[in-house]
Order: C-alpha cells, then sequence, then structure tokens
C-alpha cells in the first residue's frame, strides 16, 4: 500500500509539475497514467494554521457538484473565503495486481501561490 500511496504522490508531483514549467518530463513507469487540469473556483472554507513558523494552508472549492480540498503543499498562499483561486486536478491511474487504483488529487496552481 506504501508503494502506491508513494508512487501516486509522484505522478501527481510530476503531472503538477508538467503544468508548471515547460520541459520533458522522465516518462512515467508501466501502466501508469497521468493527465490533468487547470481550473478556478471560489473559496467556500479555510483550512488554516501557523504553529512555531510554520504554515499549513488548504482551500475547500466546489468541484463537479462536490466540496473538495485543494493542498497548497508550500502554504504560500493566504486566501479567504470567496477568493478565486487557480487549482490543478490531477488524475492517476496504477496498476495494483490484477487490478488498477484511480486517485485524483487537487493542488493550488502555482500561479496562484505566487500571487498571494
Amino acid at each position: 500500500m506504501r508503494k502506491i500511496l508513494a508512487a501516486t504522490v509522484l505522478v501527481g508531483v510530476l503531472v503538477g509539475a508538467l503544468m508548471a514549467q515547460q520541459f520533458t518530463p522522465p516518462a512515467l513507469p508501466p501502466g501508469v497514467q497521468a493527465k490533468g487540469e487547470s481550473l478556478e473556483g471560489d473559496v467556500v472554507k479555510v483550512y488554516s494554521l501557523d504553529d512555531q513558523g510554520a504554515k499549513f494552508r488548504a482551500y475547500v472549492v466546489k468541484y463537479k457538484g462536490s466540496e473538495v480540498v485543494v493542498d497548497d503543499k508550500l502554504s504560500l498562499t493566504n486566501h479567504k473565503v470567496g477568493d478565486k483561486i487557480k487549482f490543478m486536478v490531477t488524475r492517476v491511474e496504477l496498476p495494483f495486481g490484477t487490478s488498477k487504483v484511480n486517485s485524483i488529487s487537487f493542488t493550488i496552481s502555482p500561479v496562484s501561490a505566487v500571487k498571494k
């Protein structure tokens, strides 16, 4: 299970980096598929914590009729409810034995992170 989680995170980071910069990424492992898209949404809830100089930031936005959490892994933003944010939706499909694992993640766009 840890290998799947590690592979999912790795692929998510690669797709995010792909969308943030133009470069030729390393090839994905055999059987792994990844795709992403950039969207914009209104912040409906903010999760934040400042603790001993460390920060945590995540935002809830609407996506296809559901509320999802958009992670700001570097905590470079400080948005409020009602702000518009740009975020990336990353989908990853990994082989797992005879079946497949599909995951989706939401990460703040690097452009939003730079524009505090």
